[in-house]
């Protein structure tokens, strides 16, 4: 599996999840509520907002392909710095770690 496979595969994982959670939210069932930070980082998560973030790396991600060879360096630091927040996922590849 290549780097971009990798990345569009986990992207369409997270959108995946947010929309199996969004009728939950959009009707105001939580699984929060316990007050406090914790509550303001999954109100900072919400499905609306994983969704629009899912979209926008995904455009990233085929504007650095159109872009052409001059930006190859660039554009492999750049998906692989997009691919760190996987790097738990057992597809994760280490030579994907930042240099």
């Amino acid at each position: 599996m290549d780097l971009v496979t990798f990345l569009l595969t986990r992207i369409g994982e997270d959108e995946q999840a947010a929309r199996a959670a969004d009728d939950d939210f959009r009707s105001g069932r939580r699984q929060y509520n316990g007050g406090g930070g914790l509550d303001e980082h999954f109100g900072r998560w919400i499905p609306p907002r994983v969704l629009l973030e899912a979209q926008t790396k995904r455009r990233l991600i085929e504007a650095l392909q159109a872009s052409g060879s001059d930006a190859d360096l660039e554009s492999d630091l750049f998906l692989k710095m997009l691919a760190l927040p996987y790097q738990d996922h057992p597809d994760y590849r280490p030579e994907w770690a930042r240099p």
